[in-house]
């Protein structure tokens, strides 16, 4: 062998050494990404999100968003998503005690709160505070959140190809690679030679009219691992007159504020199925109400139907389930005879009592307490809760007061 190829093989070899995978590997490439950011105890970046809709109509230009996110181990967060032309700005943090995220509510901010979880993979959970919206990591795309809290695929069950050629993204040099993961779109990624840390994220997706595409770039202008934080990094404090709203969780405390809990229950008065009489909210003034917006077709309305079955014989007089549809009474008639539906069967057949309450799916549960006041909302059917369990604690407090 020469002494120009053994130099080459030497060089190779001193290659794997100091990067722990080949540079024509792709996989192995990936693997030690997902592992950087793994094995990492803090992260801090700022970043620019740029949004491009093809083919554009008039006067539509691209949209940017400048995103600030600092992460700790084992469930601090804070992140900061501003519109370059200032029109949304929403801020999202845990301090590993609290979760607070500040939204805009009828063009007033207002600051909802929670528990935190006890990691960061439920911070990005559905009903989570929103991170940092479409590059949040939840949706399976490979990004420095996704890759911190570990929400990625393994290497082994994705798909990865190289770049033809290094780039550069803001002066620092780069290898590039597509990752296709099983249930996230094809996305191509820029991973600074120097330090392994991911510089850019580009991916398109079909609009929902899926006649044009829309580009979206994720690239940091500064980013770190394992800096040093302060515990104010990882708060949201109260602004001086903002509205608060607490619950068990930041997707609860969200449709508190949607739907008004804590304000008075709106005022309607409907005809029974039957004909016979017309019930208005304030007949049921001094009583418990759980009211329950359902339709004879929706599946979901059908499977929390026992649930309020059994809640109304458990508590009997103490409380008044009322269950409106806006259907006719010759199609709801029939299924609550079938079903054997208990409580006051009521018509909204114009569906004007269901927009009073901001209904926008079924089945959508209010409860109302004694003084008609709003108590609690929840919107759909969770088949991994005991329903009876849930209402229970929702009556009891109310019947205790």
């Amino acid at each position: 062998m020469s002494h120009l190829a053994r130099w080459m093989v030497g060089l190779a070899a001193l290659a794997v050494v100091l990067t722990g995978c080949r540079q024509d590997d792709p996989q192995a490439q990936y693997a030690k990404l997902l592992q950087t950011y793994q094995q990492a105890q803090g992260l801090a970046s700022e970043a620019t999100v740029r949004i491009t809709i093809t083919p554009t109509r008039d006067g539509e230009k691209p949209s940017e968003m400048r995103v600030t996110t600092r992460l700790a181990r084992p469930a601090k967060v804070f992140s900061q998503s501003r519109s370059a032309n200032g029109k949304f700005d929403s801020s999202a943090a845990s301090d590993g005690q609290v979760v607070r995220q500040r939204i805009s509510h009828h063009s007033s901010p207002a600051l909802l709160e929670a528990p935190a979880p006890a990691d960061l993979a439920a911070l990005l959970a559905p009903d989570g505070p929103m991170i940092a919206g479409a590059m949040d990591g939840s949706n399976g795309l490979t990004t420095e959140v996704g890759l911190f809290a570990g929400l990625l695929q393994p290497a082994a069950e994705t798909k990865v190809t190289s770049g033809d050629s290094a780039e550069t993204v803001g002066g620092a040099p780069c290898q590039t690679l597509t990752v296709t993961p099983p249930e996230a779109p094809p996305h191509r990624l820029w991973i600074g030679t120097a330090d392994g840390l991911l510089r850019r994220v580009e991916f398109e997706v079909a609009d929902r009219s899926g006649e044009r595409v829309v580009q979206i770039r994720w690239e940091a202008s500064q980013v770190a691992l394992n800096p040093t934080f302060k515990p104010q990094d990882f708060t949201l404090s109260p602004a001086k007159g903002e509205r608060q709203v607490a619950a068990a969780t930041i997707g609860e405390a969200t449709d508190h504020l949607r739907y008004g809990v804590g304000q008075p229950a709106p005022a309607f008065a409907l005809k029974s199925v039957d004909g016979q009489r017309s019930v208005k909210l304030a007949d049921l003034r001094g009583k418990v109400v759980l009211l329950d917006f359902w339709a004879t077709w929706c599946g979901p309305c059908q499977k929390l139907q026992p649930a309020l079955a059994a809640v109304a014989a458990k508590y009997g007089e103490k409380l008044a389930l009322v269950m409106v549809s806006d259907e006719t009474a010759a199609v709801v008639g029939p299924a609550v005879k079938e079903r054997r539906l208990p409580g006051l069967q009521l018509l909204d057949p114009e569906g004007l009592t269901g927009r009073k309450y901001s209904v926008e799916s079924l089945p959508t549960t209010f409860l109302i307490d004694r003084a008609g006041v709003l108590r609690q909302v929840h919107s759909g059917f969770d088949p991994n809760t005991d329903q009876v369990a849930k209402l229970s604690a929702w009556i009891d407090p109310l019947l205790a007061q």
